[in-house]
């Protein structure tokens, strides 16, 4: 729970920022610890062709996974990097 709390804190620190550079990103998408990728509304969907996201830390798994879902992304585990089959990358689904 606290890694969720401080990923919002964290949040309204740079969402300023995220607003002017988000909207135009296209193409694929590498996101690099994106907590629970609460940032994937910001992105114009129709301008992307892939997302993966590496986070590190399992307890955004779950909330990272509901995101990307709610944002039009399946998302697919990798077996190597989750002990149960999962990995955090989520791929826009067609």
């Amino acid at each position: 729970k606290f890694w969720l709390l401080e990923s919002e804190r964290n949040d309204d620190r740079v969402n300023a920022y995220r607003r002017q550079v988000w909207p135009e990103v296209k193409g694929k998408v590498l996101d690099l610890g994106p907590g629970y990728a609460q940032s994937l509304e910001l992105l114009t969907m129709s301008e992307i062709s892939s997302y993966v996201a590496l986070e590190p830390n399992p307890f955004m798994y779950e909330k990272l996974q509901a995101n990307a879902e709610k944002c039009g992304f399946s998302v697919e585990y990798d077996k190597l990097s989750y002990p149960e089959g999962k990995s955090e990358s989520a791929d826009q689904s067609g």
